[in-house]
């Protein structure tokens, strides 16, 4: 959470070393040549050491469209560096009984070692080399990039987070302390490893670092060994930071958001000034005081003295950063209590503290609780580390000598004086959260069931009602895309909804993402190039608008998306550079064997119908496309009768119906026609294609159209090609390390479909990597599957759908498809519902389905 310190005052030719106390231990600390810091503390009773590098990239480092990129950045740290692959870090660490993990903080990113004393040479050498020469490895790039959307993803959905993430969006408006640390999804999905690497190499710099390093070792070799592994690499000039300038509220104000929890939390913030010693000291303490359970300052005594059991806990956190602090307070009532009544108390005690005088054995006893705690943490030294880390970042290395004098000095009467100065200059911000009764808000707390309609301008709406959480999510789908872009023209679909988001004849420009993110909206109107294997919403049949915000803003979230495919401004200077940076994909794509074998797979399969062409273009393609040409693909494309729209709302729905009347039903013009196109014909036999260019990197794909499939095997089918997918991952990637990504999938629309199954690969193993997965489709047809094999399955298949619509927007996703498929708006999840009926003669039946004796084979390198 804290910045790093500057040092100059010890910053001498070679380094300096100073011999300081602190708690229990000495404390040395020195400065390298290079500028590396570092803090050495001896702990001959420990038969470990602990080596905490605390470096200044977090939050606070970040522009708006970096968000989460230092979140990002280390996770890829841990996918080899220049000496070492992922795995040769992860084995030599197993292999000298090390510990090696990270976190992320609002002012810096935390790395931390501990290993047995005899090895620490070894994993020092193994963090300097992940933080001074990491390769950020592009293939490991969209690995880590699914692992932190997922991570997204589990945070968004649990309602406690969203709270708390609300509120500091909330106090600390205006700063990057607003944002979460994780990032946006849509930012960490399309984020270019271009953009991490200059990150990367911008703040990882040894004049940007602070090293901790903690238990038994001799102090003169240990500052020998630091500087072997760390003062060779040479120092760069850190950027400074902009001033921040948060926006200050002119009073006190509550928001109410409603979540489906079981109790209400209460949350109040405060911003103070930047923390300055010895009045940080003080601070602290106060808010130690208000945090206890007993005492004349204990908040927690005094709401409960008030409200007696609706009160079930409180916390007080007292949240520093170089230029500011904050006080964030949190407080669990039950359901039946009074919310207005306890903020007024909150914020009247919380005003009025600085008049109850502090015992000084109070006092005493709150620091001797807080030595001990030290103490003890001193005996896990890396924990320790943790610990101590955002102290470094915000004051540096001299915190550590100075912090228990200064906290001994404080007296009651100074905590008395720096909270009234503090609790005069500020306003409080409120947060309630919970299962509230908000004016204008129905108090179901289930989905209500999907409402379809159409509009008299042949618009198709699905509207759901689920007041569960306080979230707005909508999706569009504009029906047809590779089956109604013109010939020669691929790609034209993918440049015009890029465009979509850059202004409106209402909002032209800047000024529409201006008013989208005065709603906090999120809006995604294509899939991200640079997540290969999470482009499950790319398809060849339609394109889409994804659009989300709290439900309080339903109103102009959805003016705004109804403007964007009503009267989009597509400037001509804008087409110009989405074009640029469609062909500059385009280009990387072409030199990707995954993206030429998926490019000759499809148009080898599909040969003849629309489906061949290429989603996002192929640099030929989208090099003939002009400004004119995009404007007269909208007139035809972006019209009612060719779009679905499913909205998610808590809101009412006669009022949303009645929105959605007023901003989509404007007259609507004649659109494109598909142009009719026969379902290709199975492919009988091995029609082998091949696409080598001898790099050794190669990329196996094969499969086959699928004869049409019933509504009633669909079920069967989903759990045979999961069965299929596990096997042949386990056998060619797990035991014969063949592999990094590999898997099967089906594609289905509505009764017609296609099989397919794919891997990375050396291109030695192409010819038996081929056998093996014909093999496990034969096996797969004779010998039905083991209980516990289906049963993985099963759940598997259901989990998939269930982690997938925990996400509003995601669910609108799956009705608009499914009616646009298949005219029911429910059927993914009806056919998910089923497949718990799902046999082992089931799966032994339909996966005739996959003919390993009939197949398109497509092999690149």
């Amino acid at each position: 959470m804290k910045r790093l310190g500057h040092l100059s005052s010890i910053l001498l030719l070679g380094f300096v070393l100073a011999r300081v106390g602190v708690a229990t231990a000495q404390v040395e600390y020195a400065v390298l040549d290079n500028g590396f810091r570092v803090v050495l503390v001896p702990k001959p009773s420990s038969s470990v050491v602990a080596s905490i590098v605390v470096v200044g990239a977090g939050l606070r480092y970040e522009t708006i469209d970096q968000n989460g990129l230092s979140h990002f950045l280390e996770h890829l740290l841990f996918n080899g560096t220049e000496q070492r692959t992922q795995k040769q870090l992860y084995d030599e660490m197993d292999r000298i009984g090390g510990y090696n993990n990270a976190n992320t903080g609002e002012d810096y990113t935390n790395f931390m070692v501990l290993a047995p004393k005899e090895h620490i040479a070894t994993a020092l050498d193994i963090q300097a080399d992940m933080l001074f020469h990491s390769t950020l490895p592009p293939e490991k790039l969209e690995k880590e990039r699914g692992i932190v959307l997922r991570e997204i993803d589990k945070d968004l959905d649990q309602p406690d987070a969203q709270a708390q993430r609300l509120l500091k969006a909330l106090v600390f408006e205006g700063t990057p302390y607003a944002w979460p640390i994780l990032g946006p999804r849509q930012l960490i999905a399309t984020i270019p490893r271009e953009t991490v690497y200059s990150y990367y190499k911008t703040y990882y710099v040894p004049n940007n670092m602070t090293g901790f390093i903690i238990g038994d070792f001799d102090s003169d070799q240990m500052l020998k060994l630091v500087r072997e592994k760390f003062g060779s690499v040479a120092p760069k000039t850190v950027p400074e930071l902009e001033p921040l300038r948060p926006r200050l509220p002119s009073q006190d104000r509550l928001f109410k958001r409603r979540f489906a929890t079981k109790q209400v939390s209460l949350h109040l913030g405060a911003l103070g000034a930047a923390p300055r010693l010895p009045d940080f000291y003080a601070c602290e303490l106060a808010a130690d005081l208000l945090a206890s359970e007993e005492g004349s300052w204990s908040l927690a005594k005094h709401l409960r003295s008030r409200f007696g059991g609706a009160v079930s806990n409180v916390s007080v956190d007292y949240d520093f950063h170089p230029e500011l602090t904050a006080l964030l307070v949190q407080v669990t009532l039950d359901t039946a209590a009074d919310v207005q009544a306890v903020w007024d108390a909150t914020r009247e005690f919380l005003r009025k503290a600085a008049d109850t005088p502090i015992d000084q054995r109070e006092l005493d006893a709150l620091r001797l609780t807080l030595r001990t705690a030290e103490v003890l943490d001193g005996e896990r030294p890396h924990h320790l580390g943790i610990l101590k880390a955002p102290y470094l970042a915000v004051f540096g290395p001299s915190i550590l000598s100075d912090y228990w004098p200064g906290m001994n000095a404080v007296t009651p009467a100074e905590i008395q004086r720096v909270w009234k100065r503090w609790m005069s200059e500020t306003h409080f911000t409120g947060l309630a959260a919970g299962p509230l009764k908000l004016e204008g808000t129905r108090q179901a707390t289930v989905a209500g069931a999907p409402e379809v309609r159409t509009l008299a301008n042949g618009l198709t709406v699905i509207l759901q009602q689920d007041p569960s959480a306080p979230i707005f999510a909508a999706h569009l789908l504009v029906k047809g895309r590779l089956l109604v872009e013109p010939a020669g023209k691929d790609g034209i679909t993918n440049l015009l909804h890029q465009l979509l988001p850059k202004g409106t004849r209402s909002h032209p420009g800047e000024s529409l993402r201006k008013a989208l993110d005065e709603i906090g909206a999120r809006v995604q109107v294509t899939d991200s190039p640079w997540i290969p294997f999470d482009d499950y919403y790319t398809q060849p049949d339609f394109s889409f608008v994804r659009f989300e915000c709290l439900d309080e803003y339903r109103d102009r979230g959805l003016k705004l998306l109804a403007e964007m495919v009503r009267e989009p401004q597509l400037d001509e200077k804008e087409f110009q550079q989405v074009k640029q940076r469609a062909l500059g994909m385009a280009g990387m794509r072409s030199g990707s064997s995954r993206e030429r074998s998926r490019r000759l797979f499809m148009s080898t399969l599909f040969a003849g119908h629309p489906f061949s062409r290429a989603v996002y273009g192929t640099p030929r393609t989208l090099g003939s496309i002009s400004y004119e040409d995009v404007r007269q693909f909208a007139r035809g494309y972006l019209v009612p009768s060719n779009m679905i729209l499913a909205v998610v709302t808590a809101g009412p729905a006669d009022e949303m119906w009645q929105q959605i009347e007023r901003e989509f039903n404007w007259r609507g013009r004649a659109g494109l026609r598909a142009e009719g196109a026969e379902w290709p014909q199975f492919v009988k036999g091995i029609k082998k294609v091949e696409d080598r260019k001898g790099s050794g990197r190669a990329y196996l794909r094969l499969g086959n159209i699928l004869p049409q499939v019933s509504d009633a095997d669909v079920p069967a089918l989903l759990v045979a090609n999961e069965i299929l997918s596990s096997r042949i991952a386990f056998d060619l990637r797990e035991k014969r390390g063949w592999a990094y990504s590999i898997g099967s999938s089906v594609s289905l629309f509505g009764d017609r479909g296609w099989f397919s199954a794919a891997m990375n690969l050396s291109a030695q193993n192409l010819q038996a990597a081929t056998d093996a997965i014909r093999e496990h489709m034969r096996r797969l047809q004779q010998v039905k599957p083991q209980k516990d094999e289906l049963e993985r399955a099963i759940n598997q298949v259901r989990s998939r759908y269930a982690m997938r619509t925990l996400r509003r927007v995601n669910r609108a996703f799956y009705m608009s498809v499914d009616q646009y498929r298949t005219g029911r708006d429910d059927w993914t999840r009806d056919v998910v519902n089923r497949v718990a009926e799902v046999t082992a003669s089931d799966v032994v039946r339909v996966s005739k389905l996959f003919t390993p004796d009939d197949l398109v084979v497509v092999w690149v390198d």
